[in-house]
């Protein structure tokens, strides 16, 4: 009797867990597309179609929502048959407190239906947001026995090694969501047959994460817990099949060519030789071997993607040695219009265009003419301070364009009513408004642009302290009007940046700079905890292996989160962990303070 009633027990404890499994493991394989259709003014403001096809976002947004309200409901009714009890842990206030500010922040938004189902593409509303927290406070209180974190890391791993094969296939020019069966199931019906192959895009990682900036985020949780999945199983059998996924995990976080994954990895994997120090001083040959398995993975994996790895890692000292020796960009610095007169600024010089009476004259900042050759409807200025600059003047019934050619750069200039005016990416004549900004003045190149996106963010800060502007409207609040800021940073103007590529600072601008802070908390409670109880650890059972690969997965996951964004592709899976990780502390807390009685 006893036996059995164990082993329901058992099952009821998967029951009940099952919603977190399906959202670790399930979820972040969902790839279903979706057709925006652009009505609503901002959208056709922001995109030149009147349709966007997501692959990634919107039905992973619709399951994460189904299995949440799946757990809330499986949890009050484990709770009331009594194989549930509510914990008491410190993380409920700061849990509490940025709930409020995501609630606040959505209720005072200008754009509320975004603020609560998200912005196309991304689709991390509040209620996804306030999804978050509950399957991170669910965890805390589900996840109770070994038994059930092995669960969960076995169920991770198996949907991890899916991503994994798929993205490293992805390498060899082989595209599994482009296969035809694979394809008829991604599409629904009124796209049958449709072409996909941009998805084949050997520069990019899909799997069925969506970017690789995303799998970096991913694959730094992963690869580090692969590590220490390694540590802990016994067996030869098991043995090999951890090296084998740990290989396919350290693989996949260097192939995707994210930076933030690698350095969130690195940094995690340094946690992970600090509390490991004595097992690798005490087993130092195997602790090489491994290590040396580890770099030939890495060779192997640059070679795979034709030396772009050692390239992407370098760029990383490359923008560092740009931040701390001040070598910085050198083109056009800005560019402004008065009336009939545009001047273009560099930093050693100035190029003013000005049309006056059908003519077009071209003037240095000493106001001196600068020599060119007019050649019909071309000019080509002869002055080698320019570098060859040309125009091209064009006219379009009544309207009288002017071509600039610079380096690689191109721009517009229509001849109004009002004088010479910039033609946008939509054939719009706007006026070069001066765009408020903060640091990163000649760094704006710095990491794939992230130091132009954070100098034109920054200054969004000053309205959003207690409220942010609202959940995943950051697109829409970002200076997308910024023309000259955007050629500096992408030499085009027509860049449409949705993404702050900083989890903390989209945070601090969609929820406010209160929900931050609450962020902030539960992370550093979190991190301290970790660090006292693993720092410690002699690593003598299952709950400490497993938590110790969550910590590290949590150092991963928050230091890429310095350059990338929460998505719905990585960002599930995250908050279900940190449960997890959490529920695993309080154990091994208790059980330290019960030995030491």
């Amino acid at each position: 009797m006893k036996v059995k009633a164990e082993k329901k027990d058992k099952k009821i404890y998967t029951y009940y867990i099952l919603p977190l499994l399906l959202i670790i493991s399930v979820l972040p394989l969902i790839v279903h597309m979706k057709v925006d259709r652009l009505t609503d003014s901002y959208a056709v403001y922001f995109w030149t179609g009147n349709e966007v096809m997501d692959f990634f976002a919107y039905y992973k947004m619709q399951w994460f929502l189904i299995f949440t309200v799946a757990a809330i409901t499986m949890a009050i009714y484990y709770y009331y048959k009594g194989y549930i009890k509510v914990k008491k842990t410190l993380f409920y206030i700061p849990a509490a407190v940025y709930s409020a500010a995501v609630i606040l922040s959505t209720f005072t938004s200008q754009n509320t239906t975004i603020s609560l189902f998200g912005f196309t593409g991304r689709y991390e509303g509040m209620f996804v947001l306030l999804g978050y927290i509950v399957v991170m406070l669910l965890s805390v209180n589900l996840v109770n026995n070994e038994n059930q974190a092995v669960l969960i890391i076995k169920w991770l791993a198996v949907s991890a090694f899916i991503i994994g094969i798929i993205g490293l296939l992805e390498r060899f020019d082989i595209y599994v969501l482009t296969w035809e069966g694979v394809r008829d199931l991604l599409l629904p019906a009124e796209k049958n047959g449709m072409d996909i192959s941009f998805l084949k895009d050997i520069r990019a990682f899909y799997s069925t994460i969506s970017h690789y900036d995303y799998a970096g985020s991913y694959f730094a949780m992963l690869f580090p817990i692969s590590v220490v999945i390694l540590a802990f199983v016994k067996g030869r059998k098991e043995k090999a099949a951890a090296a084998m996924f740990s290989c396919i995990m350290l693989a996949n976080w260097i192939v995707c060519n994210s930076r933030a994954g690698v350095v969130g990895g690195f940094v995690a994997l340094v946690i992970i030789v600090i509390m490991f120090r004595s097992m690798i001083k005490k087993h130092w040959k195997i602790s090489l071997a491994v290590l040396s398995l580890f770099i030939i993975a890495f060779v192997v994996a640059n070679v795979m993607s034709s030396g772009r790895i050692f390239g992407r890692v370098g760029s990383i000292i490359t923008d560092a040695v740009k931040i701390f020796s001040a070598q910085k960009y050198e083109g056009i610095k800005d560019i402004t219009s008065d009336s009939n007169e545009i001047r273009v600024i560099f930093e050693d010089k100035e190029l003013k265009i000005i049309y006056d009476d059908k003519t077009i004259k071209l003037k240095d900042e000493n106001d001196m003419d600068i020599p060119a050759q007019f050649d019909g409807n071309s000019i080509k200025i002869t002055d080698e301070r320019y570098n060859g600059t040309t125009f091209t003047v064009s006219n379009n019934k009544d309207d009288f364009f002017i071509e600039m050619n610079y380096a690689s750069l191109k721009l517009r200039f229509a001849v109004t009513k009002s004088g010479l005016r910039l033609v946008n990416h939509r054939d719009q004549t706007v006026n070069l408004e001066p765009v408020e900004k903060w640091g990163f003045e000649g760094l704006e190149r710095i990491g794939s642009a992230r130091g132009y996106i954070w100098s034109r963010s920054i200054p969004l800060l000053k309205n959003t302290v207690i409220a942010g502007y609202g959940p995943d409207t950051y697109a829409i609040h970002f200076p997308q009007e910024d023309y000259v800021g955007k050629l500096i940073a992408y030499d085009t103007i027509s860049m449409f940046v949705d993404k702050a590529h900083n989890m903390y600072l989209a945070t601090a601008i969609n929820t406010g700079i209160i929900s931050l802070l609450a962020l902030l908390a539960m992370f550093i409670i979190y991190f301290v905890s970790s660090w006292r109880i693993y720092y410690k650890s002699s690593f003598n059972d299952k709950y400490s292996y497993i938590g110790l690969a969550i910590f590290a997965a949590f150092v991963g996951y928050t230091i890429s989160g310095l350059f990338n964004d929460s998505v719905l592709s990585v960002a599930p899976v995250f908050w279900v962990l940190l449960g997890v990780g959490i529920s695993i502390n309080d154990k091994l807390k208790n059980k330290t303070e019960l030995n030491n009685k």
